[in-house]
């Protein structure tokens, strides 16, 4: 993993949004990231990733922190949402549609799949 990548799309994000909204990333324990699709969430201050973002392809990398980016610019704005609309959000941000891949996991290579109904919306 780039370990600039995810300042780099935060400073997209603020580019996008005009907001000065704080974007801090911390990796979290492992107990925190029980199932293979579990890489990154926010507690509406800071971005928690998994470390097993190390090892994915670079185009989940982008559409995960993006996606997180998304609900902490939501959060923080007062703005409730799903996480379908965290999504569109992430893809304005990026300029790439967020997909889905084979394991469920977010991705900007198109492979044609959206969010799974099962995952939540």
């Amino acid at each position: 993993m780039n370990y600039k990548l995810p300042f780099e799309i935060a400073e997209l994000a603020r580019q996008k949004t005009g907001l000065a909204i704080p974007i801090n990333f911390v990796f979290g324990s492992d107990d925190l990231f029980p199932q293979y699709r579990d890489l990154g969430m926010t507690d509406g201050v800071d971005i928690i990733l998994s470390r097993k973002m190390i090892n994915l392809p670079l185009d989940n990398q982008v559409a995960v922190i993006a996606h997180e980016i998304a609900h902490l610019i939501l959060m923080q704005s007062g703005i409730l949402h799903t996480e379908n609309e965290a999504d569109s959000f992430a893809s304005w941000l990026i300029g790439k549609k967020i997909w889905y891949d084979e394991y469920d996991i977010q991705t900007t290579r198109n492979t044609g799949k959206n969010r799974p109904h099962y995952l939540g919306q």
